[in-house]
């Protein structure tokens, strides 16, 4: 049923200063925050459709997280390039930790520029 109801309303990315989020409609909302992430990388969970992956900082401490290799994933593989949506997410984070060094915190800019829905 979830996967008919993805099908009908594919999940939303919505991204901030503080993090991101995956907005599935009724089937909830994970938000992550940007001080959480470690890193991104690409992952295929099937042939030929790259999917943004990440681990957080305290990847180490989840067991079965452990076993998958990474504590998320945003399956948008089939509407961007997988380089191009990495690059993206990775511009995200290290725009974050610019503020955060700077010393200007979440509250420098409410949401990154360039929607993604």
């Amino acid at each position: 049923m979830a996967s008919i109801y993805a099908l009908l309303r594919p999940p939303r990315l919505v991204v901030t200063a503080d993090g991101f989020a995956l907005d599935a409609g009724m089937l909830g909302r994970r938000v992550t925050r940007w001080a959480d992430v470690d890193r991104f990388f690409t992952t295929y969970r099937r042939p030929f459709l790259p999917e943004v992956a990440w681990v957080c900082r305290d990847h180490d401490k989840r067991r079965l997280n452990r076993l998958i290799g990474y504590d998320g994933i945003i399956p948008f593989g089939m509407y961007f390039s997988g380089r191009r949506f990495l690059g993206l997410m990775e511009s995200y984070l290290e725009d974050y930790r610019r503020r955060q060094s700077d010393g200007q915190g979440a509250d420098a800019r409410e949401t990154p520029p360039g929607p993604l829905s």
